[in-house]
């Protein structure tokens, strides 16, 4: 009979049970917690989408970029300081149970996570290693998240330095023409990045990324996985009338000077706006109306559609912004769907009144911003993802949609 006293081979073989993970993170047990029993907390430092539900709806759904999942149950929730729940990856044979304690002392929280009830051999190894990878890069950029507000996922991840716009499928390429099937139409680069230095343009349609095609965000994704900032990538586009290629090299991403407060963000945002506003009425002015309504190409907006399109961003941008403020995480993109452009064209059919319109939506966001919860400020990463989104979007999408009305109203003019 072999022997299992301690420090034989068996048992130096056996696997615990259990594997246990700590950090001390420099914020409050109320923000750790928080991330641990809502949708947006999970998402901002460990999956792509999470829900969460409460007391009287314990379920608990995670989903990770690559495709993962893990369901289960909330069954104890003790206000900062410990939650449980069970798990079931999507390959389990039997669910696992995971605790986490909270241990809060002089401004620092002692975080510690037991996942409780693997198995061990055969199928369970591979099953343990991954739980193992995932509960270590989570814990990692938890800490990193709640202490500086950053999400390490975003921000040491390579960039090609574009604006993500319109997915080419066949319908939209027999719409327009297009002598492609597939593709990823770029809305904009950023400047001082590897598309614009590899001398990409807006409207460019990339269609292979170191020869994988580029369908959807995944397919983008698949490409750059595995990659650093600095790393070449060979791109293969669509110009004009033919198919083009170019290499370029994935930059890495510029942390954002966050507004420390939300009057000092309120008061940035304003700023920009102030001074994308000033710059589109400059371009406006004297435009006539059919001229606002000239559209350059088929499926192309009109101006009077590009100012729509502007007022619905930033309302859905008002709309997210305020879910993630009361935990309850909603998208935001609704502001390409035809059907809103010309309801809300027909509803401001001037493009004066649409501008007057897109004042009014910038005007509440701001207000919004200045009265952000004060606890909602002190949770860095929900705060910092809310400011970032505001400070980082604004510049670049406006510049992007000006530009795109200036070409429109030249065009329009150059029938005159």
């Amino acid at each position: 009979m072999p022997s299992l006293r301690p420090g034989s081979r068996n048992s130096m073989a056996k696997k615990p049970a259990s594997l246990t993970f700590t950090r001390t993170i420099a914020a409050p047990a109320a923000h750790v917690y928080k991330a641990f029993t809502s949708g947006p907390g999970f998402r901002e430092w460990l999956t792509k989408g999470a829900e969460a539900g409460n007391e009287h709806l314990n379920y608990l759904f995670l989903v990770w970029e690559d495709g993962f999942t893990a369901s289960g149950r909330f069954d104890v929730l003790k206000e900062n300081a410990s939650v449980r729940f069970t798990w079931r990856g999507q390959k389990d044979p039997h669910e696992s149970l995971v605790t986490v304690s909270l241990e809060e002392q002089d401004g620092q929280t002692q975080l510690t996570l037991e996942h409780g009830g693997l198995g061990e051999g055969g199928e369970w190894d591979a099953i343990r290693a991954d739980v193992q990878d995932r509960w270590e890069k989570g814990l990692d950029n938890l800490k990193e998240i709640l202490e500086t507000g950053f999400d390490r996922r975003v921000y040491r991840r390579p960039m090609m330095g574009i604006l993500i716009g319109q997915f080419i499928t066949p319908e939209i390429a027999d719409k327009r023409n297009l002598p492609i099937r597939y593709g990823h139409q770029i809305a904009g680069v950023l400047p001082d990045m590897g598309a614009a230095d590899a001398g990409m343009l807006k409207d460019d349609i990339i269609l292979t990324l170191d020869g994988i095609p580029i369908k959807d965000m995944d397919s983008i994704a698949d490409a750059v996985k595995g990659r650093t900032a600095g790393d070449m990538l060979d791109v293969e586009y669509f110009r004009g009338e033919k198919v083009q290629t170019a290499k370029f090299k994935l930059s890495s991403r510029a942390k954002p000077t966050i507004p420390p407060t939300a009057q000092a963000l309120a008061d940035t945002v304003n700023g920009l706006y102030q001074s994308a506003s000033a710059k589109l009425q400059e371009v406006l002015e004297g435009v006539a109306d059919e001229q606002a309504e000239h559209r350059p190409a088929p499926m192309e907006w009109n101006t009077k559609e590009v100012l729509a399109h502007l007022i619905l961003s930033d309302r859905d941008m008002l709309n997210w912004a305020t879910s993630v403020v009361h935990g309850k995480e909603m998208g935001h993109d609704t502001s390409q769907i035809h059907s809103r452009l010309k309801g809300l064209v027909l509803r401001f059919p001037e493009a004066p009144r649409l501008v007057e319109q897109l004042g009014y939506v910038q005007d509440e966001t701001v207000a919004f911003l200045a009265d952000l919860p004060a606890e909602f400020v002190e949770r860095r990463g929900s705060y910092t993802r809310v400011a970032a989104g505001y400070v980082e979007e604004i510049p670049y999408h406006y510049k992007d949609h000006i530009g795109q009305i200036e070409k429109n109203l030249a065009a329009a003019r150059a029938l005159n």
